[in-house]
């Protein structure tokens, strides 16, 4: 599709689709210098790439489709590229087909093309990586891990699709909390961004033939908003929305604002008659505001705190209308050169590709865009927002790990910042997109271009039959984990059950989605805790005060550690440079210990710094010690402990940090 609304919405931006940003430098790189002859192959490999170089008689139709393709017209360029590849074969026309293939949403003509690409000698090897979520998105994941393994033999760190069998793996065998059913309106076309209706029923985007649009986009008609009833095994034909937010190209998205009752939706940026563009050449979607009467919108206006400057989509209110979140990424970080994306604001740059923002409510207007933060944020894509309570955001990301392309998350918080965010298991994410998620009282829709639907992306209505809570249990003062605690949860009309805290100091429970329990806590030299309000919580960390006090504590003296240099008040910093004085007060408190290095990965440690400040301690020998902290109580310190395990620092631990004196 010309446009990028499905690039917005749904599909990740064509020049965003990798995670790391280095490994796509460096083989960018090495690709060129073996295109040019400065790196040597072996000689079939190299003569066959140089001939293709140097081969004057390009195929008029390949150049044509290489133009469309750098201009982002990814849907335009197939049928040039599929007429020149009859008469000539060329690997990386046949790459970019099937990446045009792919954006489209035809993964079996993606995988086609992919495997005419990998029979040359060489390709550059980012292709391999988008071979590999091809398959995986076909449901072919042991091919998909081997072309994955021959991606990483040409990168520099490693790729974080190991994550995401690691997550498949755990998940794996889960008891099902979730029972999801497509619904009968579904059409060989696209049915996206479903919306709760501000007068009953569901309100969802289509680009099914009852359109507005004037025009096509790539061959691909306009979304346009309709109105349905929502229930799965409804057939009756979905009705358009009547009024002015189905304009002339595309519209989607719908929310209510629950304080003025005003529609939000998102709708391709215009002037006049004419589309808004990126230096790209690329459609840019905004958010509008629409008033609703007597079953119509009227005058949509532009959202005026989102600057003109920025693709945005996705609106979603806070339950008390008193914050708006939206995905959003300023043009010039969707720039394919790297040199243009470097010029931009600084104050509005995101973590990746599009990320997760929100506006604050005022007096009397809307304050700054404010960037949701790195817990959520990746060097992927974020998009979907849904608030679904003042602790708890839905969303789709195609960064954090999961089974592949977009997965359903959700992200908790905890005494007003984001603390965790997790992944929803199979059958809500797939190895395809799952995106859009809506939900009231554990029922609600989303969207997906999973095996088995009807078209390219179909609605599926999900209940919650079910939740698996976790409790984790920690020792009040030294954050580590407590084994064999006595955990039991007391749900209202159901048997008691009991479990033993692991060598984690983990529980794990499952209940019924909605019914009140509580929680108890009970070991030997322990004070017993009792966990009365569970109200809209699914993971509990518990730290457990010792009778006697000190048992089994970790503590550290800053000026007598024994790993610290020689002499008392050894410096503090992050790599960034920053230095504490010998002998400057100290705050008390715990921090996490992450490891000891004579040569530290700084790259990676410094993306431990989302989840707090990164300290660095020198050592004897040329050693480097790293903390994060320091953090009030163990509780949080053991929070956060959890998340950089996660990260792969498998061997930290939480200290206690005494005072000065």
């Amino acid at each position: 599709m010309e446009s990028p609304f499905l690039l917005t919405l749904h599909f990740p931006h064509p020049f965003l689709n990798h995670r790391s940003s280095l490994n796509r430098l460096i083989l960018s790189c090495l690709f060129a210098a073996l295109s040019a002859g400065v790196l040597p192959l072996g000689p079939a490999g190299a003569g066959a790439l140089l001939a293709q170089n140097a081969d004057a008689d390009r195929d008029r139709d390949l150049e044509r489709a290489d133009k469309l393709y750098g201009l982002g017209q990814l849907g335009r360029s197939i049928q040039y590229y599929e007429r020149g590849l009859q008469r000539q074969y060329d690997a990386e026309a046949c790459a970019r087909l099937a990446m045009a293939h792919r954006q489209q949403g035809n993964y079996g003509h993606a995988e086609h093309w992919f495997r005419q690409a990998v029979l040359a000698d060489y390709l550059d090897p980012l292709h391999y990586r988008t071979f590999a979520e091809v398959l995986r998105a076909n449901g072919k994941a042991q091919e998909a891990l081997e072309w994955f393994e021959r991606y990483d033999r040409y990168t520099v760190e490693q790729e974080p699709y190991r994550e995401d069998y690691a997550l498949a793996a755990r998940e794996y065998g889960m008891p099902a909390t979730w029972r999801v059913q497509p619904l009968a309106i579904n059409s060989r076309w696209r049915e996206i961004a479903p919306a709760f209706a501000p007068d009953g029923g569901m309100l969802f985007a289509s680009d099914r033939p009852a359109r507005s649009g004037s025009g096509f986009a790539g061959g691909e008609t306009y979304f346009d908003v309709f109105r349905s009833s929502g229930q799965p095994e409804s057939s009756a034909a979905p009705s358009r929305l009547k009024g002015q937010p189905n304009g002339p190209w595309h519209d989607a998205g719908f929310v209510v604002d629950p304080l003025d009752g005003s529609v939000w939706f998102t709708r391709t940026a215009s002037v006049g008659n004419r589309r808004l563009r990126s230096g790209g050449r690329q459609v840019v979607t905004a958010i509008y505001r629409a008033e609703f009467r007597n079953g119509k919108l009227r005058k949509p206006e532009r959202f005026a705190a989102i600057r003109k400057s920025w693709v945005a989509a996705h609106p979603s209110f806070s339950p008390d209308g008193r914050r708006l979140y939206f995905s959003a990424a300023p043009l010039q970080q969707l720039a394919p050169d790297a040199a243009l994306r470097e010029t931009q604001d600084q104050s509005a740059k995101g973590h990746g590709g599009f990320d997760i923002w929100y506006c604050e409510r005022q007096a009397k207007r809307w304050g700054k865009p404010v960037n949701a933060g790195a817990l959520i944020n990746t060097a992927g894509n974020e998009s979907w927002p849904f608030s679904a309570g003042p602790d708890r955001l839905y969303l789709a990301s195609d960064g954090h790990p999961g089974l592949g392309g977009l997965d359903l998350f959700v992200a908790e918080r905890s005494a007003g910042r984001w603390t965790e965010v997790r992944h929803l298991p199979a059958p809500m994410s797939s190895p395809r997109d799952d995106f859009a998620l809506v939900v009231r009282d554990n029922q609600g829709w989303f969207a997906s271009d999973r095996l088995g639907g009807q078209g390219r992306d179909d609605l599926y209505a999900f209940e919650r039959v079910g939740v698996e809570v976790l409790v984790r249990v920690v020792h009040a003062q030294s954050g580590q984990p407590v084994a064999g605690v006595q955990v039991e949860c007391f749900a209202e009309g159901t048997a008691e059950a009991r479990k033993q805290s692991d060598a984690r100091g983990e529980a794990r429970f499952a209940v019924q989605a909605g019914q009140p329990f509580y929680l108890s806590m009970n070991k030997q030299g322990f004070e017993p805790v009792i966990l009365s309000d569970t109200r809209d919580r699914e993971t509990f960390t518990v730290a457990m005060q010792p009778v006697s006090g000190g048992a089994g504590q970790r503590t550290v003296d800053p000026d007598r550690e024994q790993d610290a240099p020689s002499g008392s008040g050894a410096q503090t910093a992050s790599p960034s440079g920053e230095k504490s004085a010998p002998g400057q007060a100290q705050a008390s408190g715990y921090r996490i210990r992450i490891g000891v290095y004579r040569n530290p990965d700084l790259e990676r440690l410094q993306r431990l710094e989302r989840f707090g400040t990164l300290m660095e301690v020198p050592r004897d020998g040329g050693a480097r010690a790293f903390y994060l902290g320091m953090f009030p109580d163990a509780a949080e310190a053991a929070e956060v402990l959890a998340r950089v395990r996660v990260a792969g620092f498998t061997d930290a631990f939480v200290e206690q940090v005494l005072p000065r004196e």
